[in-house]
């Protein structure tokens, strides 16, 4: 707990506390998890010796049993009248008759028997065979400690009480067990080894010697042992509890030993360190050599050496403070410059508005997100004549502020060469001739040109190694139109560049795109790709441009989700309505603008 001093300042608790608190709390934790391996050991040793105790009860039983008489009850148990005396004596709940009728049952050996034997002692029925046999079970019971012995058989898959201790009532014979999955791999003639279970009966140990018929070599049954498990928690409280107490003896001769050494040895050189920083922290000389910490320590230990890295730390700090200021104010004159050529470049690139917007023809789509604050792709587009409509999107290779430099010349020299009755194919012979003229950091940009015939829907664009373009037929799937490749621009002056045809009907889409979009990467770095490019197009059931960028943009922000963008990303699309009507005053509808 905090304490307030008379002056008003909050006492907080002495390194002395908190060090013994932690010498303490290691001493439990160290303790405390010995205590639980020596406790999970003795566990361990326990039931090792209980499953030991079983089997050993189980055998002692077996060398003690005889199979004949267990065949003998066998047989008895499977008769009616059995069974008719058995389910009254249940109903009773009264051993009694069942006793008693058993001692009108002649026993295995009573043919052996004269008839004075027999009247006299009754030794050749089968209730003395069981009441021996019920003696036999009581006495290993007793001697091995178990819970309860007994004599089980098994036919086929079902197992039969044969015979249990005097614990449980003579009318459970023949009772028919309920079948559990621990003893299922056992077959009727395999010894079960000590196997620890819980079940209706509670938890147990349970262990099981076979028994075979001496003269007929057939099944007679099983000895069985069971051990309760619940000796074994009392067994493990005592150990329990003589082990916290041994910890806790320790843990006391911890604290007083460490309220001599650590005060003395930790705690005072600390409290003088933490003073002459504090002194420094507060800046009172501005951080000058006269704030530095001074404290004459004549020993070598890890404190004299926290000393002398203070004291470092401290005049690198002086040192560092006014470069630190001067680089700040450097950095966030940068931030702002990149910044304001993001705007300035996002402005150059043209706005769907005006006359894009006015026209029936069509309807655009476009948009651009730079992987960094300025980026090296832009799309494009204008008019050439009233009826011809040109399209571009390029790629420049690099990223940052040199790409975006070389963005702004490419898509200057293309619009500079870019004029009426000039195909796409002359227009970007043209542009690269003036880009490889002054090229000295040897960057090159990929393009896809476009010019559509606004009354015909004919389309003739040129390849310069940009991806492939994808288009959409009206109620048909987005496909990919491989068209022919030319070389990059500014990659060589004597580049040839090559037209192709496409038909537009009114209701087909077009779209092109920079390589950022199928390049995208998830976390595991594996890419968006062509494939779900098309599959996104092809989902979108509102194929107004506008509509197909933002499921595209949304499928690809999902697929990556927050992993780092390093492409730009960049888009266009365009929808041709078909030529203009006859009264073209109704403005068509554009896509949006990002």
């Amino acid at each position: 707990m905090n304490s307030k001093r008379k002056n008003g300042k909050i006492r907080r608790q002495s390194l002395r506390f908190k060090l013994n608190i932690v010498t303490v709390c290691s001493i439990l934790f160290v303790a405390i998890g010995l205590v639980m391996l020596l406790y999970r050991s003795s566990g361990v040793l326990i039931i090792r010796s209980f499953k030991g105790r079983t089997e050993r009860a189980a055998e002692h039983l077996h060398e003690l049993s005889s199979t004949a008489e267990l065949d003998y009850i066998w047989e008895i148990i499977q008769t009616e009248e059995f069974e008719q005396v058995r389910a009254e004596a249940e109903r009773q709940q009264d051993d009694t008759i069942l006793r008693e009728w058993m001692y009108t049952i002649d026993g295995p050996f009573s043919s052996l028997l004269t008839g004075e034997e027999k009247e006299s002692l009754a030794y050749g029925t089968l209730g003395f065979v069981v009441d021996n046999l019920r003696a036999i079970l009581d006495l290993v019971k007793s001697d091995f400690g178990m819970k309860s012995v007994y004599y089980q058989k098994i036919v086929g898959t079902d197992t039969y009480d044969l015979l249990n201790d005097s614990g449980e009532p003579l009318w459970t014979m023949g009772r028919k067990e309920i079948p559990l999955e621990e003893f299922e791999e056992y077959g009727e003639r395999d010894d079960v080894p000590p196997t620890i279970y819980h079940s209706e009966y509670g938890w147990l140990c349970t262990a099981c010697k076979y028994l075979e018929s001496e003269a007929y070599h057939h099944p007679s049954g099983f000895a069985c042992a069971d051990l309760d498990m619940n000796e074994l928690v009392g067994e493990q409280r005592y150990f329990l509890l003589s082990s916290i107490l041994a910890v806790i003896l320790l843990t006391v001769f911890a604290v007083l030993a460490n309220l001599f050494i650590l005060q003395r040895l930790v705690v005072h050189p600390l409290k003088l360190l933490a003073k002459g920083t504090a002194e420094f922290v507060s800046g009172a000389d501005g951080y000058s050599e006269a704030s530095v910490i001074h404290m004459n320590l004549r020993r070598k230990d890890e404190i004299s050496d926290l000393y002398a890295e203070i004291r470092s730390m401290q005049k690198h700090i002086i040192t560092d403070t006014d470069r630190l200021k001067k680089v700040t104010a450097e950095r966030e004159r940068i931030d702002t410059e990149l910044g304001l050529a993001s705007r300035i470049q996002l402005m150059s690139l043209p706005k769907i508005e005006g006359e894009f917007a006015e026209r029936t023809e069509f309807t655009l789509g476009a948009s651009m997100l730079p992987a960094r604050n300025v980026g090296g792709d832009f799309y494009d587009f204008f008019f050439l004549d009233p009826t011809h409509l040109a399209l571009v999107i390029a790629d420049v290779s690099g990223k940052g502020i040199p790409a975006s430099l070389f963005m702004m010349a490419a898509m200057n020299q293309i619009r500079g060469c870019a004029s009426p009755g000039k195909t796409p194919s002359e227009i970007l012979t043209a542009a690269n001739l003036l880009l490889c003229r002054n090229n000295p950091l040897h960057m090159f940009v990929t393009v896809w040109m476009g010019i559509l015939d606004l009354e015909s829907g004919l389309l003739i664009a040129c390849n310069a190694g940009h991806e492939n373009p994808v288009l959409g037929h009206l109620d048909t799937p987005f496909e990919f139109i491989h068209d022919p490749h030319g070389m990059v621009l500014g990659g060589m002056k004597r580049a040839k560049y090559k037209d192709y045809t496409l038909s537009l009907a009114p209701g087909d889409v077009l779209f092109v795109y920079t390589d950022g979009v199928p390049e995208a990467a998830n976390s595991q770095e594996a890419f968006f790709g062509e494939e779900r490019l098309l599959d996104t197009l092809n989902q979108t059931q509102d194929r107004t441009p506008a509509h197909l960028l933002q499921q595209l943009k949304a499928g690809v922000d999902a697929f990556v989700e927050n992993a780092q963008q390093f492409d730009d990303l960049t888009m266009l699309c365009i929808l041709y309505n078909g030529p203009a009507q006859t009264d073209p005053a109704g403005p068509g509808a554009a896509g949006s603008q990002p």
